[in-house]
């Protein structure tokens, strides 16, 4: 995992990692480079396995932008840590996950909902090929909606099938994340066969 801004690597898996490591993680720090999970309200760190900003600061974490000294407080805070802007976890074993990104969140009755996990909640369901769900900004304040357009492949699965069937499962989820079901803001599409 990396970025421009931290020349490029801050965390990597090893060859010898096992496979789960290597495709469902972005590894573990790098040597003379930290990492740390902040609640991004907060700034505080927060405990193993739970999802928050990713920060890393060490000799690859570039100065700032060039004659941009606005854009640089925006993303390296006093104590060198470049705040990323994607959402992670760090397990017990230090290994990182990215889970979504701070932009993409949606604010739903003062819960954060991240589309990602809308997403990965979709995937769980054997008939749906494919999921995106994107975030609608609020007209009334500068975060996005509680809205969210939901776009989603399946084999089989209708439109109202996915909405108000049992046997589908993402009725719950889905609802929560939308305001007055999903029916209102969403899109089915079946892939072709």
């Amino acid at each position: 995992y990396g970025m421009t801004e931290t020349s490029p690597v801050s965390t990597q898996t090893r060859v010898d990692d096992p496979v789960e490591k290597r495709v469902a993680t972005v590894g573990s720090v790098h040597p003379h480079v930290e990492v740390k999970v902040i609640d991004p309200e907060s700034g505080r760190v927060v405990p193993r396995n739970e999802s928050g900003e990713l920060c890393t600061r060490g000799y690859c974490v570039m100065l700032g932008y060039w004659n941009d000294g606005t854009a640089t407080a925006a993303a390296i805070d006093p104590g060198r840590w470049m705040h990323t802007g994607d959402l992670a976890s760090m397990a017990d074993d230090g290994y990182v996950a990215i889970v979504g990104r701070i932009k993409d969140m949606i604010i739903r009755g003062g819960e954060n909902v991240y589309p990602r996990e809308i997403e990965e909640f979709l995937y769980s369901h054997p008939d749906v090929a494919d999921a995106q769900v994107v975030g609608v900004p609020s007209a009334r304040s500068n975060t996005m909606s509680s809205r969210a357009l939901l776009s989603i492949w399946t084999s089989r699965c209708t439109r109202s099938d996915m909405i108000s069937s049992p046997s589908c499962g993402a009725r719950k989820r889905m609802t929560g994340a939308t305001p007055g079901g999903a029916s209102a803001s969403s899109r089915l599409r079946q892939r072709p066969s």
